[in-house]
C-alpha cells in the first residue's frame, strides 16, 4: 500500500506531514496547532446588502468553493453577477468554504500593471 502524506501549514509558520500512524491518530503537537489558529466565529456571518455591494467601485474577484457549507454558493455567485456585472466569479468546484494551500497560488499572483509605474520622489 503507497504511503500517504498530507502536509499542513499553519498561521505560525509551522508545517506538519502526516502519516496514518498504527492508532489512526493524529499527532498531538498538529492537534495543538489547530486549536491555537482556529478562530470560531460566535455571530451571524456578516451580509452586504444590495445596495452596499451596488456600491463597490473597486475592481471585484469573487471566488466561492462549491461545497461551502456556510454559505449557498450558488445563490452567492448569481447575486454577486446580478449586481456587479463587472465583477469576476469563479466557483472553485470541490472546494469548501476556506480555500487554503497551493490553490492559493491562482489567485494571488499580480497581474501586469496598467499604468507604467511612476517614480518615486521624496
Amino acid at each position: 500500500m503507497p504511503r500517504r502524506e498530507l502536509t499542513l501549514p499553519t498561521r505560525a509558520g509551522d508545517t506538519f506531514v502526516v502519516t496514518p500512524g498504527s492508532d489512526g491518530a493524529p499527532p498531538l503537537a498538529l492537534l495543538d496547532a489547530i486549536h491555537r489558529d482556529l478562530r470560531p466565529r460566535l455571530g451571524r456571518i456578516p451580509v452586504f446588502g444590495d445596495e452596499q455591494l451596488r456600491a463597490i467601485e473597486a475592481p471585484r474577484l469573487v471566488i466561492v468553493g462549491e461545497r461551502d457549507r456556510l454559505l449557498d454558493s450558488a445563490d452567492t455567485a448569481r447575486r454577486v453577477r446580478r449586481l456587479l456585472p463587472h465583477a469576476h466569479v469563479r466557483m472553485l468546484a470541490d472546494q469548501p468554504h476556506f480555500i487554503r494551500g497551493p490553490r492559493d497560488a491562482r489567485f494571488s499572483r499580480r497581474r501586469p500593471a496598467r499604468h507604467p509605474r511612476r517614480p518615486m520622489t521624496s
